[in-house]
């Protein structure tokens, strides 16, 4: 900025001075134009005096290489010419100069002269006894005075732009300081001038507006903290005071081994249940903290889906939901394991909220500038007004049957927050008692096709 006004202020300057420059050397050559023309009519005063007591010798005997002398008799006829044969030249009745004498005494012009071939300043004076004296000289006489002034012209333009290059560094200088000085924190403390007063409200109002903005978020933040941590106290406790029944019943009851054993197995069940969620939990709290360094390479999301598919059948054959997959092999360039999270978490929820004899589609396909991974269903469905919810922590639609079917509530949650590391979009739609389908959209950074037969990229 400091450049630009420095600019501004320099160029102003030269080319200020330079249009001054010339409106007053187009002005002073119209003042030599006129202080000339005075000068032939003194000159023409003294050679009339001249030629009362002589001819036309006399003329040649003032004549010189300067000026041009004429002398026209009253019908326009050249009776003498000291810059060329008087019987060569022609009529002068038609010429401007020669026309305004013989009509008002005298005259003058500034024109081109077919004689001299060049233009020419003219007086013509008529004398008492009718004949036109005309002096002239040469235009180039002014310009060859005015070339004098050059120099002295071309050094005042450097000298102004001199000063003006000192004077656009301090000018500017004094202008930026205040912006230099000026504290975004407290900008109404700040010694300003009236020109920048606009901007200085303008950010004490975006500072009041962004500080509001920051209580509110981690108002919001401590509240969802507050939130999470009593969710996830109580979805602990639960287990835990499962499995703490159960083994007090183990300890102080005589119990029969077929009890005994669906005691203990209802203490498995509970702790493996627990370990999921503090899985789960892990998961989450890395996401937000950010404290791994994630790795960032190619990831082949078909052959990951496979590997997931494989891993969920005992889950699929359990519900008899059949799993398909689709598409085209096509690499993320992501962090591998939070990916895998993402896939397993969609299908693993695609296939328990099923319904029996259900299906799981799985489709990879590149659109345009985008991998599209979609897991549809045929099960349950989403109501409309949970929509919005499903992706928040430990939120479920219907609690009892979430834990029947061992969910979290955490799994779409890790979705959510694997879907923002890779600057990823969701979309979710969802009928209730028809199915659901949720596309993420992965912005193409690094592909590259698959080759499954010997594992390599091609």
């Amino acid at each position: 900025m400091k450049h630009r006004i420095f600019r501004g202020i320099l160029v102003a300057t030269f080319f200020t001075a330079v249009i001054v420059t010339v409106a007053i050397a187009i002005l002073f050559f119209s003042l030599m134009e006129n202080e000339v023309l005075q000068e032939l009519e003194a000159e023409s005063r003294m050679i009339e005096t001249g030629l009362n007591f002589g001819n036309t010798e006399y003329l040649s005997k003032v004549s010189d290489d300067k000026r041009r002398i004429t002398l026209i008799s009253s019908d326009g006829t050249v009776l003498y010419d000291s810059g060329a044969d008087a019987d060569t030249l022609g009529n002068h009745m038609n010429r401007e100069e020669v026309k305004q004498a013989t009509s008002r005494g005298s005259g003058s012009s500034i024109r081109f002269s077919e004689t001299l071939t060049e233009r020419t300043i003219n007086y013509a004076k008529q004398i008492k006894n009718g004949e036109i004296l005309r002096i002239s000289v040469s235009q180039n006489y002014v310009l060859a005075f005015l070339s004098y002034l050059i120099l002295p012209a071309c050094t005042i333009i450097i000298v102004v732009v001199l000063l003006s290059v000192i004077l656009s560094t301090k000018v500017s200088k004094n202008i930026l300081m205040p912006l230099y000085n000026l504290d975004l924190e407290h900008p109404e403390e700040t010694e300003i001038y009236e020109e920048i007063l606009p901007l200085t409200q303008k950010i004490q109002v975006q500072n009041r507006e962004l500080k509001r903005k920051i209580y509110e978020e981690l108002r919001e933040k401590q509240r969802k903290q507050r939130e999470f941590t009593a969710n996830m106290t109580h979805e602990l406790k639960t287990p835990l005071t499962s499995i703490s029944g159960f083994a007090e019943l183990l300890m102080k009851s005589n119990l029969d081994s077929a009890t005994a054993k669906d005691f203990a197995m209802s203490i498995y069940e509970e702790a493996a249940r627990m370990i999921l969620l503090v899985g789960d939990i892990i998961r989450l709290a890395e996401m937000d903290e950010r404290e791994e360094d994630y790795k960032f390479e190619e990831v082949p999301l078909l052959k990951m889906a496979k590997k997931i598919r494989d891993s969920l059948s005992i889950s699929a054959k359990r519900k008899r939901v059949v799993v398909n997959l689709k598409g085209e092999e096509a690499a993320v360039y992501g962090v591998k394991k939070i990916l895998y999270e993402i896939v397993y978490n969609l299908m693993d929820n695609a296939i328990k909220y099923n319904r029996e004899m259900g299906k799981v589609d799985v489709c990879i396909e590149r659109r345009e500038e985008q991998i599209t991974l979609s897991v549809s269903d045929t099960g349950i469905g989403i109501p409309y007004e949970d929509q919005e919810h499903i992706f928040e922590r430990f939120y479920r639609v219907d609690k009892s049957r979430s834990r029947e079917l061992g969910g979290t509530g955490l799994g779409l949650s890790i979705v959510r927050e694997g879907v923002l590391l890779h600057n990823a979009k969701m979309e979710l739609c969802s009928r209730e008692n028809e199915g659901t389908e949720i596309l993420i959209h992965f912005p193409i950074m690094k592909v590259c096709n698959y080759k499954e037969e010997n594992n390599e990229y091609l």
